[in-house]
């Protein structure tokens, strides 16, 4: 019932919206001339929803008629005319963005381009249209979001004094837990200050952050108290639907016995798939195994631990999960940062303990695995922050199975 009064306000909006905006669209009649498009139109009728193939083919499908009925390039208002009319003939499509139709077109502003479905498929067919280089597509990876702390009560004599003391002191552990939360806001600011600090001179100002179990999500606490347990009280629920919507999409067979909330997490990369990017002008296009391995890395049980931890500090310089066991069965779990391995009791243990390690060290999310941490930050943790069109698409299909 929610649902159906939201949706009858989303559409009231739209209709307020497409009353003022030129051209209009017949979505229904553009989707009916063909046989995919009528497929869709079923599809979107009869379930509320389509698979992304689907969702491609109708994007495909919405810009050939606007590019033979405006040509190649067409106003802002004419791309948000056609969104506004997709959204009003099937409000089952519109998403959590303040506009309703954000996922499949947002106009640029700020100096930031236009972004969304339409938006991008659009470009890559002026792109061969034109037979021109298209402009690169920057990830909009923007920094996380950290509300402006307070500042500390504690002199700042004393808080130098006890950062002293614990470079060199991890006992007793009682101690180093008092001085770490009496400090937390002060490293949470020294992190941040004249732009982010490096992994290592983090780890060389404050060593006990890695090496005492709980000071990450201490620190965490600081920042997003409201979001600190929301993984823990959310995933139960969000991972059958994820499940569902896997299996719908043909990534996971029909019939499968670990339908569990761990394999939810591990077949994330797999629904967002990570995005070309550049780094010093050469082009990097990440293959799903390198998403998959980028988010969680799965080695065999007896791996040396001593001897990955020396290899993966070179090759993953970033933080991550590490499952020693196999795709089916998981032994021991581990947040790998920097050439530390922080052991914890479950998948979903360490995955929580990553997100924060992010957000507690001032870190970009890694490219290869970009879209998952925006998914985990936007629909779990539920901190506002850049989310593209994919992540935007998956929030708003599995929000349908609820």
């Amino acid at each position: 019932m929610e649902e159906s009064v939201e949706e009858s306000t989303s559409s009231n909006l739209l209709t307020e919206t497409l009353n003022v905006l030129q051209p209009s669209f017949a979505i229904r009649q553009i989707l009916q001339g063909t046989t995919q498009g009528k497929e869709i139109v079923q599809s979107l009728e009869e379930k509320r929803s389509i698979i992304s193939k689907q969702r491609k083919q109708l994007v495909r499908l919405l810009v050939s008629h606007l590019l033979e009925t405006n040509g190649e390039t067409p106003s802002t208002d004419t791309k948000k005319a056609l969104a506004v009319a997709l959204m009003y003939e099937f409000p089952c499509l519109l998403d959590g963005t303040g506009s309703g139709y954000g996922a499949w077109y947002t106009p640029g502003r700020n100096h930031k381009p236009a972004t969304g479905f339409l938006e991008e498929r659009l470009r890559n067919v002026r792109k061969r249209m034109r037979m021109l280089k298209r402009p690169r597509h920057q990830e909009q990876q923007e920094e996380q979001t950290v509300p402006s702390t307070p500042e500390s009560d504690v002199p700042p004599e004393k808080l130098l004094e006890m950062v002293e003391w614990m470079k060199v002191n991890r006992y007793p552990v009682s101690q180093v837990e008092d001085y770490m939360n009496q400090t937390a806001l002060h490293r949470g600011k020294w992190i941040r200050s004249n732009g982010s600090k490096s992994l290592p001179e983090i780890l060389t100002e404050f060593p006990r952050l890695l090496d005492n179990p709980g000071m990450i999500s201490q620190d965490f606490q600081q920042l997003h108290p409201e979001a600190v347990g929301k993984l823990f009280q959310n995933w139960a629920t969000m991972s059958d639907r994820i499940l569902t919507y896997a299996q719908r999409e043909g990534k996971l067979p029909l019939v499968f016995d670990d339908m569990t909330p761990d394999r939810a997490l591990k077949v994330l990369p797999i629904l967002l798939p990570p995005s070309v990017y550049k780094i010093g002008g050469k082009v990097h296009r990440p293959t799903i195994e390198e998403s998959r391995k980028s988010f969680i890395n799965i080695q065999p049980v007896g791996t040396n631990m001593v001897q990955y931890l020396q290899t993966a500090e070179r090759t993953q310089p970033f933080p991550y999960i590490l499952c020693l066991g196999d795709d089916m069965t998981t032994c021991q779990t581990f947040t790998i940062v920097s050439d530390n391995a922080i052991e914890t009791d479950t998948l979903l243990g360490a995955v929580d303990l990553c997100f924060k390690a992010f957000f507690v060290l001032d870190l970009n999310y890694t490219k290869q695995c970009l879209p998952t941490w925006e998914f985990i930050q936007q629909a779990v943790y539920e901190i506002d922050g850049h989310e593209s069109s994919n992540v935007k698409f998956l929030k708003t299909s599995i929000a349908t199975l609820a």
